[in-house]
């Protein structure tokens, strides 16, 4: 290998599984996703527990597919919900952030994994361990910060990897920068987010982690509060969360979370299997709405990606409801692995600066505005 070629193995961990993509320069050569059955995961105690077990599954994948897992120039991971809300940016891994994707400090969250996995790779082959996609990057105009109560401030957890990367491509493709867009950007899949972006900034969106926004196919999204309260009553806090994880949304409502398997009752006229498909579009749709106010309705464009809009009726009934804000592009599916590459090879190339992640938000909260 040269200077002029790179490569680097990129590490993507879900609640699931674990996608893994080697690339050199800007093609990808080779990827995997990796499922773990769910009785191979309950047996660890801690999602930090299942480490090793991820990291091996992986360097497996590449050995049985012939592969040198020696030679890389950057493992790159993706940074997990579990880390400091720090600028958006490529990381060094260093024991600061491995300390808190470890402990879950902030989150936990299968995807704190991506920099413990890339950590321990690269340690084997020389090769720079780096984070980025950093889903807790804060990025928030301040006033979006509040919450309904003192003790609830809202924060920057929208799917920063794959939408950073779709308006990068959006944006070259109009022969423009990402930094001269407003954009509103859904990202409708297993997970939903809708984020206002201004000139390059998420300067709003909603929370993929704490259930705000539109539900999903196994979360609530945003519910009424009240109603809420008389559901949980007499749950255990274990039970809470199960409930709010994995049980809200086409879960609660039809018994699955397979989007697919949603369409199949569908197609076998299951009216109220339609009604709900629908009502979680409806849901993203306003919630495209409520960040175009935020950009006060200067919208360059509205982006729809994530695998749900794979099907052309979803993407096509979002589009009708909100098309009259802004043009409609769409990106189905999702560009996770070559964000991570993207994000590795800028810094491998000198475009970009390799950031020192020192574990201290960006924002803490309106002290500063209190009076004494």
């Amino acid at each position: 290998m040269t200077k002029e070629q790179y490569r680097v193995l990129a590490i993507n961990p879900g609640s699931t599984s674990t996608k893994a993509s080697i690339f050199e320069n800007d093609a990808e050569v080779w990827k995997t996703n990796v499922v773990h059955a769910p009785e191979e995961l309950a047996g660890f105690e801690t999602i930090g527990d299942q480490g090793p077990f991820r990291r091996d599954a992986i360097l497996a994948a590449i050995d049985e597919a012939g592969l040198d897992a020696q030679n890389f120039d950057a493992v790159v991971g993706v940074g997990g919900v579990g880390l400091a809300g720090v600028p958006y940016g490529t990381y060094g891994v260093n024991e600061t952030m491995l300390d808190d994707a470890t402990s879950g400090k902030y989150a936990s969250h299968p995807n704190n994994l991506g920099v413990i996995i890339a950590h321990e790779i690269a340690a084997t082959c020389g090769a720079q361990a780096m984070a980025a996609g950093m889903a807790s990057s804060e990025e928030f105009q301040e006033v979006a910060h509040v919450g309904g109560f003192a003790q609830t401030p809202r924060r920057c957890c929208v799917h920063m990897l794959n939408t950073k990367e779709v308006a990068l491509r959006h944006a070259a493709a109009q022969g423009k920068s990402y930094k001269d867009l407003n954009l509103v950007i859904a990202h409708v899949g297993g997970g939903i987010t809708v984020a206002a972006h201004r000139k390059g900034m998420v300067v709003d969106g909603t929370d993929g982690v704490d259930q705000e926004g539109p539900m999903t196919p196994n979360r609530p999204g945003t519910v009424r509060l009240v109603s809420f309260m008389k559901l949980i009553a007499g749950l255990t806090p274990a039970e809470q969360k199960k409930l709010v994880s994995t049980q809200g949304g086409f879960m609660s409502h039809l018994g699955t979370s397979d989007a697919l398997e949603v369409k199949r009752m569908i197609a076998e006229g299951d009216e109220y299997a339609r009604l709900v498909y629908d009502a979680l579009l409806y849901q993203v749709a306003g919630w495209i709405g409520h960040m175009a106010a935020v950009l006060k309705g200067e919208v360059d464009g509205v982006i729809l990606t994530g695998g749900l809009m794979n099907d052309e009726y979803a993407a096509a009934y979002i589009t009708e409801m909100v098309s009259w804000i802004a043009p409609v592009s769409v990106y189905p599916g999702e560009l996770e692995g070559e964000a991570l590459a993207a994000a590795a090879l800028r810094v491998l190339r000198g475009e970009e600066e390799l950031l020192e992640y020192t574990g201290v938000p960006v924002w803490s909260g309106f002290d500063h505005l209190k009076r004494a």
